[in-house]
C-alpha cells in the first residue's frame, strides 16, 4: 500500500466493509482504461464501503447504463469513455475517463453533471493517488466544477 491510501484509510476510512474481490476478468476489462494505481488498489482491498457507507469504490461495470443514460444528450457524450469508479452516499459519482482521467462527476440527486478540464499530462497513476490523499468526507461531500444541468431524469 502507497501512502496516499495509506492517508485515506487513516482518515476515518480504515473501517471498510461490504467489501468484494475484484475478478481477474474485471482486471483485464479494465487494465489499460483506468490507472494501473487503482488497480493495484482494487487488488489489495476489492470493492468497498468506507465509513459506514459514505464513501464505496465500486465496480465500473455496475455503473454502465447509469454513465450511459446519464450522459445521452449532452454535450459530454462521446467526448471520453467514462467509468464510475467511487460514489458517495449523497449520490456523487465518480467518473474516469479512459483519455481525460478524473475529469467528471455526476450528482445523481441533482441530475447534473460536474465536468472538469483534462490535465492532458497522462499522469493518471499520480492523479488516482492525489484523488485517495484528499481528505474522505471531502472527496464524498464537496465538488467544484461547472455545472450541467442534465434533462434527462432524476
Amino acid at each position: 500500500m502507497d501512502e496516499d491510501f495509506e492517508y485515506f484509510l487513516s482518515k476515518g476510512f480504515a473501517l471498510a466493509f461490504g467489501c468484494r474481490p475484484v475478478t481477474e476478468e474485471t482486471f483485464n476489462k479494465y487494465r489499460g482504461k483506468l490507472p494501473d494505481k487503482l488497480l493495484e488498489y482494487w487488488r489489495e482491498f476489492g470493492f468497498c464501503g468506507y465509513e459506514e457507507g459514505l464513501f464505496w469504490v465500486v465496480d465500473p461495470e455496475e455503473f454502465e447504463d447509469v454513465v450511459e443514460a446519464r450522459l445521452e444528450d449532452t454535450p459530454l457524450a462521446g467526448l471520453d469513455n467514462y467509468h464510475v469508479i467511487a460514489w458517495s452516499a449523497f449520490g456523487k459519482l465518480f467518473l474516469w475517463g479512459e483519455k481525460g482521467g478524473q475529469t467528471l462527476e455526476i450528482q445523481s440527486n441533482y441530475g447534473m453533471l460536474f465536468p472538469t478540464p483534462p490535465r492532458g499530462d497522462g499522469l493518471f497513476d499520480l492523479e488516482i493517488r492525489v484523488f485517495f490523499l484528499q481528505n474522505p468526507r471531502t472527496i464524498a461531500i464537496f465538488t467544484t466544477a461547472t455545472i450541467i444541468h442534465c434533462s434527462n431524469g432524476p
